[in-house]
């Protein structure tokens, strides 16, 4: 195991403030959503039109025995970040349907909340009590999403802090898939760091953390995603941090959890970030993925992708380098983030597999169904200030 190495324009979008679809209250900007700063800056900013579409079916065979849907009033709970170092939403943009059993509901009844865990905001969209085989809802929105640019050696002049901002604090926790308080992860720090850890400025120390952890594991498996990466996606395919460390293998989503965690043990906050991407370079392919991000006091929330780190950065480079896929990352426009957890802090029920959304199913009878999730984004172009 190595040792920690001894070397070791800002455009806001234009938001229309027009008759909203949504109800919304101010939204409160702190460390999570401020822009970067120092030697961190985001650059280039994109404008996408998004849309997300869920489609819920009974299996084939209880359709076939005449079982329906039978629910009362339930609220579907799908989560949006606002206002995200890397993105904001135009409230004017939000938008909802509902198909119910054939039936189209162009107006459903919507809530709109603010001021949730990292910042965030929440959707409801609430289900008319019905009997049925099918359903099938979407929530649309228009996002600018920006690239992110870090000059290495600047960052690494950044101190530890006396103690972190509180509302970073989170990232110090451990959560459902992120079990950072396993004795696994602090042994893995102390083999890793030594006694180097706080002697070290912590962008490299986050740096080298990751790359160590990254280099541990043995195989990747597929996009990290159940289901066809073109519309028809059941959800992620997840162990968690714990798992893949025990088996030295997971999907992308998985290294995401493992480099969060292992940064979580070592004192760094971190977070997980779900999203959705744009490849231009395969047109057609629009796909749910993940990626992280680490906060350093002076420059602000610092995104990576696990899978270009593990792939790409070579055991010898120096953390005073550049970094293919840590700090900037180029393509950062083309991901638009909906949400800081993978499993959603609201609802009792949802998908099979994690898919962002959740819902309450005390009122749903026959709730073994069968869903998918249509992903689709349109790029609109450059946003003010490209």
């Amino acid at each position: 195991m190595m040792r920690l190495s001894t070397c070791i324009r800002f455009a806001l979008l234009v938001m229309s403030m027009t008759t909203m679809t949504m109800t919304q209250t101010a939204v409160a900007q702190d460390v999570s959503g401020r822009p970067p700063i120092g030697p961190l800056e985001r650059v280039d900013p994109r404008i996408w039109d998004l849309q997300f579409t869920c489609s819920m079916l009974l299996p084939v065979e209880d359709r076939a025995d005449g079982v329906v849907f039978w629910i009362q009033k339930t609220p579907i709970y799908f989560p949006m970040i606002f206002q995200g170092t890397y993105n904001r939403i135009d409230p004017g943009s939000l938008s909802a349907s509902m198909t119910l059993a054939g039936r189209k509901i162009d107006s459903p009844a919507t809530e709109l909340s603010h001021g949730h865990a990292w910042n965030t905001s929440r959707g409801t969209i609430w289900i008319e009590p019905f009997k049925g085989n099918s359903m099938k809802w979407s929530m649309n929105m228009k996002q600018m999403c920006w690239s992110s640019r870090i000059d290495d050696r600047e960052a690494g002049r950044l101190p530890w802090p006396q103690q972190w901002p509180e509302q970073v604090r989170k990232g110090l926790q451990k959560e459902t898939l992120i079990e950072s308080d396993d004795p696994i992860f602090k042994e893995f720090v102390t083999r890793t760091a030594g006694d180097q850890l706080r002697r070290v400025p912590p962008y490299y120390a986050a740096k080298d953390l990751i790359r160590a952890a990254l280099k541990e594991i043995d195989s990747v498996n597929g996009t990290g995603n159940f289901g066809g990466e073109e519309g028809a996606i059941q959800g992620m395919d997840l162990q968690g941090a714990l798992a893949t460390a025990r088996s030295r293998r997971g999907s992308p989503h998985d290294l995401v959890c493992l480099s969060v965690a292992v940064l979580r043990a070592a004192g760094i906050p971190a977070r997980p970030v779900i999203g959705i991407r744009k490849d231009d370079q395969q047109r057609r392919k629009t796909n749910l993925v993940s990626w992280g991000e680490f906060y350093i006091h002076g420059a602000g929330w610092i995104p990576f992708d696990p899978v270009a780190v593990r792939n790409k950065v070579p055991r010898n480079r120096p953390v005073e380098q550049a970094w293919n896929g840590l700090g900037t990352i180029d393509s950062l426009n083309h991901r638009v983030p909906l949400c800081y957890r993978y499993i959603p802090e609201v609802g009792n029920g949802g998908p099979n597999y994690p898919m962002v959304w959740s819902w309450t199913a005390n009122n749903v009878q026959n709730a073994a169904f069968y869903s998918t999730v249509a992903l689709q984004m349109i790029n609109r172009g450059r946003g003010p200030g490209s």
